[in-house]
């Protein structure tokens, strides 16, 4: 559950930055086209990329989780409870038989 926590983290994050990162750079953008051709930055707008590349990094590690890891444990979760969601399905039948008739 821990290391399921901490990629939620990772998103938000991730997501955060990137959408501070999206928000900044129609100002920043503005400047930058209108330098004449000599691509200067405030040093103010630095944050605004070190935090898109930190989003950019947490998102990465993200989508390496959900590839890589997410299945093996997804697989082991379902070796290790298989006969209590088998009996869970056979339940929901009966249920579902004395419902209907």
């Amino acid at each position: 559950m821990g290391i399921l926590l901490r990629y939620a983290f990772l998103l938000g994050l991730g997501l955060a930055s990137v959408f501070t990162f999206v928000s900044a750079t129609a100002v920043t953008g503005q400047r930058l086209a209108a330098s004449g051709g000599y691509a200067m930055q405030d040093p103010a707008d630095s944050s605004f990329l070190v935090l898109a590349l930190i989003g950019i990094l947490g998102f990465l590690s993200v989508i390496n989780f959900v590839l890589r890891r997410f299945p093996s444990l997804m697989r082991d979760w379902y070796e290790r409870r298989k006969g209590q969601l088998a009996t869970m399905m056979m339940v929901g039948v009966v249920c579902l038989v004395f419902i209907v008739t």
